[in-house]
């Protein structure tokens, strides 16, 4: 009967350390959350300054698991892109206005491959990883949809 006390015991306190365990990876990854928000804002409040808007920006995180949302994946690195993309419109009055009517909101998504789309005043733009050309991409797609031109040379 002592063992089997002992036994529920050992049982109990590897619950404790296992449940114990998940929630310190939770809060991690919710600091590093946190922490990343910080620097979207900042982000995108320069956006706001130079294109005189009022964008809102976010990262789907439940789209990203934590190692891809580490200091070496970076999905604000890739949102912030999609934000200079922006701020390359808002060079003189006429872009500011063209930004400001076509973008609201900015989306920052992880899927299977790079994507952009702007729908209903929300720039949606999938990652896969981070390519370097992230910052041409988003540009030449608002070229297409803020000018009405598809790109072709």
């Amino acid at each position: 009967m002592n063992a089997r006390l002992v036994m529920l015991e050992y049982v109990f306190l590897a619950c404790v350390l296992m449940v114990s365990g998940v929630s310190a990876q939770s809060l991690k990854e919710r600091q590093d959350q946190k922490s990343e928000d910080q620097k979207l804002a900042e982000e995108v409040a320069y956006t706001n300054q130079v294109c005189r808007s009022n964008i809102q920006a976010r990262v789907d995180w439940q789209s990203f698991s934590a190692p891809e949302y580490s200091a070496s994946a970076q999905p604000v690195a890739s949102c912030d892109a999609a934000l200079s993309a922006i701020e390359s419109f808002c060079t003189d009055q006429p872009g500011q206005e063209a930004v400001r009517r076509a973008v609201d909101h900015v989306v920052c998504v992880k899927g299977s491959s790079r994507d952009v789309h702007l729908k209903e005043g929300t720039l949606f733009f999938q990652v896969e990883s981070a390519p370097s050309d992230n910052f041409v991409f988003v540009r030449d797609y608002l070229m297409g949809e803020m000018t009405g031109d598809d790109g072709a040379d």
